[in-house]
C-alpha cells in the first residue's frame, strides 16, 4: 500500500448509538476523522425509525466512488441500541458502500494515559473537555486507530461541528436518480454522469475529491452560496485572470502529496520528506509570486483585487521560508542537474568537499572540450546510473576520428549517436561519487534542522493547499459556461432568500444528454406549488423531473445550472422516488416498497422541501393508485 492509499485508509466514520426507555427515537453521537486534512468533525442527531437524518449525514460523509477503499474502516458504538432499526441501517450502509464493524459495549471511560488530547489544537482541547460524549467516542478512535497518537499529529488536529440544518438534506435516492455518480468502480461498465461532466474541466486530483464533497454537501446558507457564485462570476468576466489562474495551477505540485510526506516525516520516516520536496514548496511559491505580480494587470473589481490579496498574504507567509531556502540550499546545482544539495558556504567542511566536488567536474568538462576539438562536432555530457558520467556524441564523427584508439570505450549506441568514456573519466567519476557520497553524509545534520524548520509551516501548506483547491473549483465551474452545448447553455442561478417557495427555470437541459430539449418549469411564488408531467413513453418525463431536481441541487452548491435563467429559494431538501422493487429476503413487495419510500418522504419533508415522485402507485390498480396520488398531494 502506498503512503497515499495509507493516508485514505485512516478516515473512519464512528457512530455512538443511544436511545431512551420507551422512545422510539435515538440519538446518534457521530465523529468523521480526516488524517488527510488534519479535522475531526462531529455530529448529534435526532432521528426517527426511518433513519432519515443519519441518512443525509452519511451521505454528506461518505464518498460514493472511494469508499470502496475503506471497507473496514467505520464504527457503531453501542450497536444494541439500534434494535429494530438495525436492519434499516445495515441496507443504508450498503447502499453507501460502507462497511461498518459493531461495538456492544456502551461505555468507555477515558483513561490518562491515552492522553488524546495532545493532537488537537489549543481551541480543539477546550471542545474536547466540554463534551463527555466526545471523550468517549475519542476513546474509541484512539482503540481503534493508535497510530493517531504519532508525533506527525500532535496540535494539528482541529475538531469541528458539522451543522445539518447548513446543508441540504439528500437520501440515497437522490444520488442514484440525479445520476451524480458512477453506480460502479468496473471501468468497462461506464456512463456519463454530473462528476464526470464537471471534473474535466477540475485540474487538481484534490479539487475532484473536494467537488466530489461539495455535491454530495449543497448549502443551505445564503452567504455561502453568494460567495461561491461571487468567485465563479469573477472568473467568467474575467478571462485573462481565469487562464493565468489555471496556468497556475496546472504548474503546481500536488500539496496533497508532500503533506502526508511530512506528516509521515514529523512520526519518524527520515526518507519520507526531503530537500526536493523543500524545493518543490520554494518554487510554487515563486509561481505565486510571480502570478501575483502578472495578474495584477487583469484586475478591475473590488472583488478581484480581494482575490489577488488572498495571494499576497500567502506569499507574505512564506516570506521567511523562501529566505530560509534561498540560504540552505544549492538552488543552481538543483535547477543545472537536480541534485540538492545545502550550501557549501554553511559550514567549513562542507566547503572544502565542494571544492574538491566543483574540481572534478571542471576537470570533467575540460575533457569534454578537448574532445569537441578532436571530433569537431558537439559533445554532451550524460548521466548513467551504471556509468555515472559519459559523453555523447554523433556515431560518424565517432567512428571517423577515434574508433581506432581502444582507450575510448563505447556505452550505448543509438541510429545516429552513442555514448563513450574512457580511463580518465571513469576515475573522475569515482572520484566525484565518493565525494557526493561524503558531501551528503556531512550535510545531513544541516538537512535535518532545515527539515524541523519547514515542518513548521505545515499549517500554511495546509491553508494554500485549501486556496487552490477552491481557485481550482471556482475557475473550472467558469470553463463549464465557457462552452456551450449547441443552444444550451449553463448560467449562475439566482438565490431567493424570501419567505416565499419558488422554483423558476427556463431552458433548463440535461447535461448528460447529447440531445436534450430544453423545458421552461415554474413552481412556487404566486403560482402552482406542484406539477403533474403526463405523456407518451419515452416521451422525456423522467429527464424532465431528473433536470429540475439537478437545477436545484447545483444551485444549493454554489455553481452555474444547465439553463438560461434560474430562481431558486433555499430548499431544506430534495426528495425522490422513483422506480421500486420488490425485497424478497424482507418479504416486501414492490407496492409494499413503493409505499415506505414515499411515507419515509412525506414524513421527513417540510414546506421548503422540493418532492419528486415518479408513477406514483404504478404496483396497483389504476383507480387504487389514482386514489393514491390524490392522498398524497
Amino acid at each position: 500500500m502506498t503512503g497515499s492509499d495509507d493516508e485514505r485508509f485512516l478516515e473512519h466514520i464512528f457512530i455512538f448509538v443511544k436511545n431512551s426507555q420507551g422512545d422510539p427515537t435515538k440519538t446518534f453521537h457521530c465523529l468523521r476523522v480526516k488524517p488527510m486534512s488534519k479535522r475531526m468533525d462531529y455530529c448529534t442527531i435526532l432521528d426517527n425509525e426511518f433513519l432519515t437524518n443519519l441518512e443525509s449525514l452519511l451521505v454528506q460523509w461518505s464518498d460514493v466512488q472511494e469508499s470502496q477503499y475503506c471497507r473496514a474502516s467505520n464504527h457503531v458504538l453501542n450497536a444494541r441500541a439500534l434494535g429494530s432499526q438495525s436492519s434499516r441501517f445495515g441496507s443504508l450502509a450498503e447502499d453507501l458502500h460502507l462497511a461498518f464493524t459493531f461495538e456492544d459495549r456502551s461505555e468507555w471511560s477515558l483513561t490518562d494515559d491515552q492522553g488524546c488530547e495532545s493532537i488537537f489544537s489549543n481551541e480543539s482541547k477546550f471542545v474536547l473537555r466540554s463534551s463527555v460524549m466526545l471523550q468517549q467516542l475519542m476513546t474509541l478512535v484512539i482503540a481503534k486507530q493508535p497510530s493517531l497518537m504519532g508525533r506527525k499529529y500532535y496540535g494539528y488536529f482541529e475538531l469541528k461541528a458539522t451543522c445539518p440544518e447548513n446543508f441540504m438534506t439528500l437520501d440515497v435516492s437522490a444520488i442514484r436518480t440525479l445520476n451524480l455518480f458512477p453506480l460502479t468502480s468496473n471501468p468497462k461498465e461506464t456512463s456519463s454522469t454530473i462528476f464526470d461532466m464537471v471534473s474535466s474541466h477540475v485540474i487538481t486530483q484534490m479539487g475532484k475529491r473536494t467537488l466530489r464533497e461539495w455535491l454530495l454537501q449543497p448549502l443551505r446558507v445564503a452567504s455561502e452560496i453568494a460567495f461561491r457564485l461571487s468567485c465563479v462570476e469573477m472568473y467568467n468576466g474575467n478571462f485573462g485572470l481565469r487562464q493565468e489562474t489555471r496556468a497556475l495551477l496546472k504548474r503546481s505540485p500536488n500539496l496533497d502529496k508532500l503533506l502526508s510526506k511530512l506528516w509521515r516525516r514529523i512520526d519518524g520516516c527520515q526518507r519520507s520528506f526531503t530537500l526536493v520536496d523543500c524545493v518543490a514548496i520554494y518554487n510554487l511559491v515563486l509561481e505565486l509570486r510571480h502570478f501575483v505580480d502578472k495578474t495584477s494587470q487583469f484586475l478591475n473589481t473590488e472583488s478581484e483585487r480581494g482575490y489577488l490579496q488572498l495571494f499576497r498574504g500567502i506569499v507574505n507567509d512564506f516570506s521567511n521560508f523562501v529566505q530560509l531556502i534561498e540560504q540552505h540550499v544549492d538552488l543552481e546545482r538543483a535547477d543545472a542537474s537536480r541534485e540538492y544539495f545545502i550550501r557549501a558556504e554553511c559550514s567549513p567542511q562542507l566547503q572544502t568537499i565542494g571544492d574538491a566536488l566543483r574540481e572534478d567536474e571542471k576537470e570533467i568538462g575540460r575533457l569534454r572540450v578537448s574532445l569537441e576539438r578532436t571530433l569537431e562536432c558537439n559533445v554532451n555530457l550524460l548521466e548513467t546510473v551504471k556509468f555515472g558520467t559519459v559523453f555523447e556524441t554523433k556515431k560518424d564523427a565517432f567512428v571517423k576520428k577515434l574508433s581506432h584508439c581502444s582507450k575510448y570505450q563505447i556505452v550505448t549506441t543509438r541510429k545516429n549517436t552513442l555514448t563513450f568514456t574512457l580511463p580518465e573519466l571513469v576515475d573522475l567519476n569515482e572520484r566525484v561519487r565518493g565525494l557526493r557520497s561524503r558531501y551528503l553524509e556531512s550535510q545531513r545534520e544541516f538537512t535535518e534542522m532545515l527539515i524541523e524548520t519547514v515542518i513548521t509551516y505545515s499549517s500554511v501548506i495546509l491553508a494554500t493547499n485549501q486556496v487552490l483547491i477552491e481557485q481550482d473549483l471556482f475557475s473550472a465551474f467558469s470553463e463549464m459556461m465557457s462552452f456551450p452545448q449547441s443552444d444550451n447553455v449553463f448560467s449562475l442561478p439566482q438565490i431567493v432568500t424570501s419567505s416565499n417557495n419558488v422554483l423558476e427555470v427556463q431552458s433548463m437541459w440535461h447535461p448528460c444528454l447529447k440531445e436534450c430539449v430544453s423545458n421552461d418549469l415554474t413552481l412556487g411564488g404566486t403560482s402552482t406549488k406542484g406539477v403533474i408531467i403526463t405523456g407518451p413513453n419515452m416521451g422525456g418525463k423522467s429527464t424532465f423531473i431528473r433536470t429540475a431536481g439537478l437545477v436545484a441541487l447545483l444551485a444549493h452548491v454554489g455553481m452555474p445550472v444547465p439553463a438560461k435563467r434560474c430562481r431558486v429559494s433555499l430548499m431544506s431538501g430534495i426528495y425522490f422516488r422513483v422506480g421500486a422493487s420488490d425485497v424478497q429476503q424482507r418479504g416486501i413487495s414492490t407496492f409494499m416498497n413503493e409505499m415506505i419510500e414515499t411515507a419515509n418522504m412525506l414524513r421527513s419533508s417540510d414546506s421548503n422541501s422540493l418532492l419528486i415522485i415518479d408513477e406514483i402507485g404504478r404496483g396497483t390498480s389504476t383507480y387504487e393508485g389514482l386514489g393514491l396520488s390524490r392522498a398524497i398531494l
